[in-house]
């Protein structure tokens, strides 16, 4: 046992997991953005370890696919149309754009390159991401009443990157792989240690001298390891999260009054997602409401043994259930929205008394919004919601008549209505008229196509013959999405053209990536016409393993 424990440690230490800062913050004194803790948050340094972009790392921790998520082929016409999620509305873009360059105004310190974008999630929220691109939901736009709470949102999301909280998510992810490399690592370090040299024959294989004891510890390892991650995922992430969550809802209010909105605009916006999320009941409280009906059954059909039995399976999935809750409490990455609308009410009366009573700018957001253009663009969208939605209940008549709406208005020509055109002439087999629809996308537009788009389109020009379009499709994918998530593509294309020496070199691009999904497509693609690759002269490449020098990241 002494030999597995030094090899958890050795392991572990190897590994070396990074520290986060888990000092407690001291209460805060005035305005938030005055105070210390209105820096960026600097993990950079914390997370340059020579192990996180290592292959054994990689490997022992089972890196996920990135194409398992939006890779070539997996998905159909009509789950592609919710991949096309964002869209423009340039009159909406520039006044949003004025917006947020009011609020970063006021931010004392370095400003990052925040660009605003529109989704058509037509659900209440927004979200910000690591390149600093704020999304804007259809649902929001709608729901929303004034240029305060428009503001509000955009300074919230501003906040987490103008804070670095957006290093959070990469931080914890590259803890979490080191965490089950590790994990991994003892597993098979016990195994190693168990192996023992026995003749056979003329021959010697290895094999695991005492095998009830190597899986005890493999089990061991496992089940620690799975704690150690819950208690990561659980507790420390998710009370760091509502920190920030915190931060970014006081930043966004000081924003907001220094750039002359109410900060009132703040509240608001909690109090609507309040009412879009509704009353948040707990899994327990709905056993609960189960159970009368559960008692009455039982009893009826066996009377008081089945009342007995109920009672004793009632009371322990309850127990279950209540831990759970529990757990889920302190796993919270938000507060409730009423949490946090009486915080910030707290901060604002604290803070910004006078601020407090300007009234909220309602004109101005309502001309942008219903006004012109944009509030067409907008329902527009939402019929497309609906179009998309028909075709996945299989009412094709109702999302042709949707479709047909759709075309006469300003949002006619948007890469999400001609993604629509196109699935719906793809299902009634009109496949010239599909690819002339998307012939009328602006190039501006391109660049909301999945790549699961690219891959239906370029088949479909190849399966007619039209290889000067796939080609051209192909130049906008890798302009978007780069040339070697592009490749089993090229090849496609490369071959339909006889260009043989490019599609193989287009293959041998694809041999560097770690990705097993997108390998898996350059092999299908490239077929009959792959290039002979020499044996590698290595043992452990030869079974399939990689090399030490690889293993090391040598």
């Amino acid at each position: 046992m002494r030999k597995e424990m030094v090899l958890a440690v050795a392991c572990l230490s190897l590994f070396g997991c990074q520290q986060m800062p888990t000092g407690s913050k001291p209460p805060l004194e005035g305005k938030f953005i005055d105070s210390p803790r209105a820096r960026p948050l600097a993990l950079q340094p914390m997370t340059n370890n020579p192990w996180l972009n290592n292959a054994l790392v990689d490997r022992l921790a089972g890196a996920a696919d990135p194409d398992e998520v939006r890779g070539f082929g997996k998905l159909d016409l009509t789950e592609q149309m919710a991949q096309v999620e964002s869209f423009q509305v340039p009159q909406l873009q520039t006044y949003c754009d004025q917006v947020l360059g009011r609020l970063l105004a006021h931010w004392p310190h370095t400003k990052p390159d925040i660009k605003v974008r529109f989704s058509a999630s037509e659900s209440f929220g927004a979200r910000a991401t690591v390149d600093n691109v704020i999304y804007l939901n259809l649902g929001t736009l709608q729901a929303i009443e004034s240029e305060d709470e428009l503001a509000a949102m955009l300074g919230h999301e501003a906040a987490h990157m103008l804070l670095g909280h957006l290093d959070r998510e990469h931080f914890f992810n590259q803890q979490k792989k080191l965490l089950d490399a590790s994990v991994t690592a003892v597993s098979l370090g016990a195994t190693l240690a168990g192996l023992e040299s026995q003749k056979s024959g003329t021959s010697r294989k290895l094999v695991v001298g005492n095998p009830d004891a190597v899986g005890k510890t493999i089990v061991q390892s496992s089940l620690s390891g799975t704690l150690l991650k819950a208690v990561s995922d659980n507790f420390w992430n998710s009370s760091w999260t509502r920190a920030q969550e915190d931060e970014a809802d006081l930043l966004s209010v000081d924003l907001l009054s220094r750039a002359g909105y109410s900060p009132r605009g703040a509240v608001h916006g909690i109090q609507r997602l309040q009412s879009f999320e509704g009353s948040n009941v707990s899994q327990l409280q709905r056993y609960q409401a189960q159970q009368k009906q559960l008692f009455s059954q039982a009893i009826q059909k066996k009377g008081v043994s089945g009342l007995l039995e109920q009672g004793i399976q009632s009371g322990v999935t309850a127990a279950q259930l209540a831990a759970v809750d529990v757990w889920k409490d302190f796993g919270k990455t938000h507060q409730l929205p009423a949490q946090r609308e009486e915080a910030l009410a707290r901060y604002i009366a604290s803070e910004y008394r006078s601020e407090r009573r300007r009234s909220p700018q309602l004109a101005s957001y309502q001309r942008q919004l219903l006004g012109g253009q944009s509030g067409k663009v907008l329902a527009g969208q939402v019929l497309i919601n609906r179009a998309t939605k028909a075709i996945y209940q299989g009412d094709l008549n109702e999302a042709r008549r949707l479709a047909r709406e759709v075309a006469q208005g300003p949002a006619a020509k948007s890469m999400r209505a001609q993604t629509l055109q196109f699935v719906l002439a793809v299902q009634q087999r009109r496949y010239k008229d599909a690819l002339a629809n998307l012939e009328q996308v602006p190039d501006s537009e391109w660049q909301y196509a999945s790549l699961s788009s690219y891959d239906q389109i370029i088949t479909l020009s190849l399966s007619l013959d039209r290889q000067a379009q796939a080609e051209r499709y192909l130049q906008r994918g890798q302009v978007h999405w780069g040339n070697q998530l592009m490749a089993p593509l090229e090849i496609s294309v490369h071959l339909q053209g006889e260009r043989i020496v490019q599609a193989q070199q287009a293959y041998q691009s694809c041999l560097s990536s770690t990705s097993k999904g997108l390998l898996a497509q350059c092999e299908s693609a490239i077929g009959r016409f792959k290039p002979q690759q020499q044996a590698p002269a290595n043992p452990l490449e030869q079974l399939g393993l990689p090399s030490i020098g690889k293993l090391l990241g040598s």
